[in-house]
Formats: C-alpha cells, sequence, structure tokens
C-alpha cells in the first residue's frame, strides 16, 4: 500500500497519504523457542504410544519440516536415493516435489510402523491422516490439525508454554544441526531457506546464548571476581 500511494504521488495523480503510516511490530519471539535433546528425548518419550503422532515428531524434529510440507507428503514420496532412505516434499511456495529430505533408520521405522496400523496404504493417500477418518484423501490432516497434535504432545510432556509451537520443532532442528558441527550452508540447505539471512538468525540466538556479560559482571559487583 506505501508503494502504491507512493507511486501515485511521483506520477503525480494523488498525495501520498500513507507516507507517516508505519506497519505494527509483531512479537515473533515464540517462533524463536526450542527444545533441548533431554526435552526433546521427554517429547517423544510421551508420544510413544500414539504411533502416528511420534511418527509425526521424529520426522519434523529430524528435519525440519514445515506444518504445510507434513500435510502435502503422500506414501508415494517415501523413497531411496541410494541407500538412503528419503521423503520428497513439496517445499514452501513449490509446485512440485523435487526436493527430499534424509531419513534417519529411526524415523523411516517410526513411519513404516504406523502405516501398518492403517486399514489401507496406497501410494496416492496422505502419509499421515486423522485418526477419526481413515478414508484415504478425505481424512488428510491439515496445517491445524498438525500444528495441533505438536501442541496436545508439548503439553503432555509438560511444555505448557505459549512460546513453543510446531514452529519450535523446526527451530530445534536448526539448532541441533549447528550445535553438533554443521555450517550455515548445509542448515541452509536443509532447511531450505532462500536467503542465508534467515539461517544466521541461529547463529546470532546462539553467540547470545553463549554470552555471559552479565553474570561476568554481577561476579564483579557481588562476588569480588574481576574476570
Amino acid at each position: 500500500v506505501k508503494l502504491f500511494f507512493k507511486w501515485l504521488e511521483q506520477e503525480g495523480i494523488y498525495k501520498d497519504v500513507a507516507d507517516k503510516v508505519k506497519a505494527p511490530k509483531q512479537d515473533k519471539s515464540h517462533k524463536k523457542s526450542y527444545l533441548t535433546v533431554n526435552q526433546c528425548n521427554k517429547l517423544l518419550t510421551t508420544a510413544t504410544d500414539n504411533k502416528r503422532d511420534y511418527a509425526i515428531l521424529v520426522l519434523m524434529l529430524t528435519t525440519g519440516l514445515r506444518t504445510i510440507e507434513v500435510v502435502r507428503a503422500n506414501i508415494e514420496d517415501l523413497g531411496v536415493i541410494g541407500q538412503q532412505a528419503v521423503l520428497f516434499i513439496q517445499g514452501k511456495g513449490k509446485d512440485d516435489k523435487n526436493d527430499y529430505v534424509k531419513l534417519d533408520v529411526v524415523v523411516d521405522e517410526a513411519i513404516r510402523e504406523y502405516l501398518k496400523t492403517r486399514k489401507t496404504a496406497k501410494g496416492n493417500e496422505p502419509l499421515f491422516i486423522s485418526d477419526s477418518n481413515h478414508k484415504a484423501n478425505e481424512g488428510r490432516l491439515t496445517t491445524r490439525s498438525v500444528s495441533r497434535i505438536v501442541k496436545n504432545n508439548l503439553v503432555e510432556s509438560g511444555f505448557n508454554s505459549e512460546r513453543l509451537t510446531a514452529h519450535s520443532l523446526r527451530h530445534t532442528t536448526a539448532h541441533l544441526n549447528l550445535e553438533n558441527g554443521a555450517t550455515v550452508e548445509e542448515t541452509k540447505e536443509l532447511l531450505r531457506h532462500s536467503n542465508v539471512a534467515t539461517t544466521y538468525i541461529y547463529i546470532n540466538e546462539m553467540n547470545r546464548e553463549k554470552n555471559n556479560s552479565e553474570l561476568r559482571i554481577a561476579n564483579a559487583l557481588f562476588r569480588g571476581n574481576q574476570a
């Protein structure tokens, strides 16, 4: 809208009435929250008895899939490249399924175990369906459903925080990858970021976490430690 009115003024058609309008700042801090390894283990343990939920969680945690990518996945998208199990995905803003994520043996087995619980498991059916609807594509989950599944399991695990959502699993993937030796470029490719600047956000977060300036100053003031 601002660009439109700016153009109108440049063309001498109408005064730029949006010049002083500023977009409201949005609090996106909850999107930056993530789980530790111990918290991930507790979350997965909580979901163990539900094969579908467990499969969704291990898939999202290890691959960083978005909820829309989980929803779009079909059984036929499971495949193998070389000796590696993969899941072909239709990413954000994409029309095809040329991208893929690699599936660890634990993840692949979790998905296969879940599929065994389905009455039918044809290739063109959704990879994950509603527990209450087993009628092929009619039971395809929605992004809201996936978000609810993740949130319910987070709450059941004791992580009842507004800052923790389904998107937090994607942030967890990024942090775990970087903390265990991955490069920024590898993480960018894993998360399929269009701009590496987005990936560097995680680096900045990690650098801030390691910056103990406040504690260093407090030690100097209250404990006589001159670091």
